[in-house]
């Protein structure tokens, strides 16, 4: 297998590679990606959860402008939308979750993921400047998740699920933390890891080119 092939993730095979606890991050194209960026030291201004709805479908649980939602990955992985979604970002990553049972999750933690989103979904989206400098400066924060911003929902998710510790609180979890490079910190715990990260490319002609009836039909279908 190339190093291409290890590094990088067609945004048509998302539905057969993702599982529910992966997370993607995004590198945004807009002025306000850039400030988020900067106020939060990272690469990265954006991530998002891989949860599945009760049907079995794959969605992205994440905090955005609009507050706490999920988001169907179809807008992700349906080509139509290829040009415009690599429009918007310079960059969107994937990184798979691992946990001692291997790749998605059990029983029970799928149980406590799915009652978190439940609490969550449609809390505001808030972004504090004060609050990045705190966790930047190593001040304690106490937990409030009354509102929420992106990392502090995703490390949220993961503290409901025994696979981060108590303490700090998910408030102090910034963008970078979910990324491989330096300055992050993920501390997961009970056998969980993330995997490398793994760059989404937006781009209707995989290395591994797939019979071309089938992307005329899926074009039809669209």
């Amino acid at each position: 297998m190339s190093n291409f092939m290890r590094s990088h993730i067609y945004a048509d095979r998302l539905d057969s590679t993702l599982r529910e606890g992966d997370v993607i991050m995004f590198k945004g194209k807009h002025m306000h990606d850039s400030v988020i960026r900067c106020c939060t030291g990272s690469e990265i201004n954006h991530v998002a959860m891989v949860v599945r709805t009760h049907t079995g479908e794959l969605e992205l649980f994440e905090a955005g402008a609009l507050g706490v939602a999920q988001i169907p990955l179809e807008f992700y992985i349906n080509s139509y939308y290829w040009s415009h979604m690599s429009g918007l970002f310079h960059k969107v990553v994937v990184r798979q979750l691992y946990t001692k049972h291997g790749r998605g999750l059990p029983r029970q933690l799928r149980a406590e993921l799915m009652r978190y989103q439940d609490e969550m979904l449609g809390r505001k989206f808030t972004i504090n400047p004060v609050q990045y400098m705190r966790t930047l400066l190593s001040i304690p924060h106490k937990e409030d998740m009354t509102t929420s911003f992106c990392s502090q929902l995703v490390a949220g998710a993961y503290k409901r699920m025994g696979l981060l510790p108590e303490e700090p609180a998910a408030t102090t979890y910034l963008p970078r933390d979910f990324t491989s490079g330096l300055g992050a910190r993920l501390p997961l715990t009970d056998g969980a890891r993330l995997g490398r990260e793994r760059t989404l490319v937006f781009d209707n002609t995989p290395l591994h080119a797939r019979d071309s009836a089938y992307y005329a039909s899926r074009r039809t279908l669209l």
